[in-house]
């Protein structure tokens, strides 16, 4: 698969996620379409979620809004270097016509130069879906690491990607580890 297809498909599910997490069935982004697929994974991931939710990697905030629209989610903290400004005018223009733009709060970063500079033990549930490179996957569990407080939730996506599942599986215990839908958490 080459890399603009990768990324269209990637650019599809994040439009979807948005659909879903706003109830609507259209959307800006043409190329993206709904599905009862992203439905399912909206639900495990708010089903999942609790308490102070940091999210490691939102784009356009589907997943963002999808926790906080769960009544046991206090706040979403959102990690993304949103490096297209468009991307991140969406993300803040989908969090307010969502109603949540007092649970949700973005940060305009990475998460290299963000989670080392946060509390250790500050959130109760940790969502990433950012870069998904190994070593970047590795990272971000190891900071989750520090971030969780006892008895916290990590979540991440697309366990179905080679590097992603590869440092998931080396970062964790199988005993330990859930997967469904893409979806991995502990």
């Amino acid at each position: 698969m080459t890399i603009k297809r990768s990324l269209e498909r990637f650019l599809m599910r994040q439009r979807l996620h948005i659909e879903m997490a706003l109830g609507r069935t259209s959307f800006h982004n043409p190329m993206y379409q709904s599905g009862p697929v992203q439905e399912v994974r909206h639900r495990i991931i708010a089903g999942l979620a609790f308490g102070d939710v940091l999210e490691i990697g939102s784009l356009m905030g589907a997943s963002a809004l999808a926790m906080a629209a769960s009544s046991h989610v206090r706040r979403v903290t959102c990690i993304d270097p949103w490096f297209q400004l468009r991307t991140f005018r969406i993300f803040l223009h989908n969090v307010e016509v969502s109603g949540a733009s007092q649970r949700i709060h973005p940060i305009r970063s990475t998460s290299q130069h963000i989670l080392p500079l946060l509390q250790s033990a500050s959130f109760d549930t940790i969502y990433i879906d950012g870069d998904h490179s190994e070593e970047g996957v590795r990272f971000d569990i190891r900071q989750a690491r520090r971030l969780i407080r006892p008895l916290g939730r990590i979540i991440g996506d697309d366990y179905d990607i080679p590097d992603v599942k590869r440092a998931v599986d080396s970062e964790f215990s199988a005993s330990r580890l859930h997967a469904d839908q893409g979806l991995w958490w502990i």
